[in-house]
């Protein structure tokens, strides 16, 4: 007998609940059982809607379809292998001028003046610039320090 896995949050099963319940009704009206949803019904639930609530579509029913199959309701997942996309960044902003002239003011030395450089003309993360030696930088092919490093990790 397979370990007994812990049992989700009462908040959990309600949000997940809420996310699927418009999708049961939907399949209710079509179907007489779970057994007879498709995986095709299941991406056209996730297609049918965007941003966060993409990744609920997916997630909720996996984890009803994965109940129902683990307590023998359903003969197979039809969840199995469909992927959430992955959200691909939050949403960029414009800096408004004020906080950009505020930026170059308080870079007073010039150590800070190269960070503010890094981060705002070539792109630099944070952990990049903290872990940047003089080696990654590349003043005769004009690379910046992400490319010097990647170029000097694959060799």
């Amino acid at each position: 007998m397979p370990p007994r896995s812990e049992p989700r949050s009462r908040h959990t099963t309600w949000v997940y609940l809420g996310e699927i319940q418009p999708v049961l009704l939907k399949w209710s009206s079509r179907y007489d059982h779970l057994r007879e949803v498709t995986r095709e019904d299941i991406t056209a639930a996730r297609d049918a809607v965007t941003g966060q609530q993409l990744e609920g579509r997916i997630v909720a029913p996996r984890s009803l379809f994965r109940h129902a199959r683990k307590n023998g309701q359903i003969f197979r997942n039809p969840t199995i292998r469909i992927r959430v996309p992955r959200q691909t960044g939050g949403v960029r902003q414009a800096l408004v001028q004020a906080d950009i002239d505020e930026a170059i003011a308080t870079a007073t030395t010039p150590d800070i003046r190269l960070v503010v450089a890094l981060a705002a003309v070539h792109a630099a993360r944070p952990k990049m610039i903290r872990t940047m030696q003089l080696d990654d930088v590349d003043l005769g092919d004009r690379r910046t320090p992400s490319a010097a490093t990647s170029a000097r990790s694959t060799t």
